[in-house]
């Protein structure tokens, strides 16, 4: 396997590269019909502002088109990648359904889907490629760990930011070269402080932050996904959302 997923990755760079090739070539046959709108005499001053006015929606919806194409073969890179490092992972990396959602800051899941920004999936796979495969291990591990489900009666904002603590935590014991990070100081100690604790999970962190009065910057250091999209208390009951869970036990 490991030789098929070392072709595959190949194959999606060159795919990322070559995505924007034939958007390319119909932006430029659309260009060049506006040379002709420009210079067509017959037509009057408005006709022409109306004519390029459609030329450039087109040109809007060319260019919005590549950039989902190449957010999906971003995204299957990611899995790829992930998959080569850690190969136990393959089932549960494949669980989640991709799905474009502008509405998210950069990505966000409800155990079902792997909701996504396609530009914020650009712009970060430029800049931080490693944060993109731990943005997308992120949500996965929210999902086997069951977070989205557990909350109960918890004040969501620090049930959050207790999930998010596990989660970061569990990605930099890893020591896994697609999501290795330096951690900061506040990370160090945080960690250092958990593992003092009873039992780390969860329900032990968010007692734990229950004594503190950091939360709102601990937010700032641990946040990734957007949660939004976790069922809610009165949605628990729900037949649907409880299979969900079980495909994740």
């Amino acid at each position: 396997y490991v030789h098929h997923y070392e072709d595959e990755i190949a194959d999606l760079d060159k795919g990322i590269e070559n995505a924007k090739q034939p958007y390319i070539e119909a932006e430029k046959d659309i260009c060049k019909q506006c040379d002709v709108i420009v210079n067509d005499k017959k037509k009057t001053v408005e006709d022409k502002i109306s004519a390029l006015e459609d030329k450039k929606k087109q040109l809007s919806l060319i260019k919005s088109e590549w950039e989902k194409e190449k957010a999906i073969h971003i995204l299957e890179l990611v899995r790829s990648e992930l998959y080569m490092d850690m190969p136990h992972f393959l089932t549960a990396l494949n669980t989640l359904v991709l799905k474009e959602d502008e509405r998210v800051a950069v990505c966000a899941t409800n155990g079902v889907y792997f909701y996504y920004n396609p530009l914020k999936i650009i712009d970060l796979f430029q800049k931080n490629a490693v944060f993109l495969n731990r943005s997308f291990l992120h949500s996965i591990l929210h999902c086997l760990f069951s977070h989205i489900w557990l909350k109960k009666n918890r004040v969501e904002f620090i049930w959050n930011v207790a999930c998010d603590i596990i989660v970061e935590y569990t990605l930099d014991s890893m020591h896994k070269k697609s999501v290795s990070r330096i951690l900061s100081y506040v990370r160090k100690d945080v960690y250092r402080e958990i593992e003092s604790l009873t039992g780390i999970s969860c329900i032990t962190v968010y007692e734990w932050l229950c004594t503190r009065g950091d939360i709102q910057d601990l937010y700032y250091e641990f946040v990734v996904d957007d949660h939004a999209s976790w069922p809610k208390e009165q949605d628990d009951k729900i037949p649907q959302s409880s299979s969900v869970q079980k495909k994740w036990q």
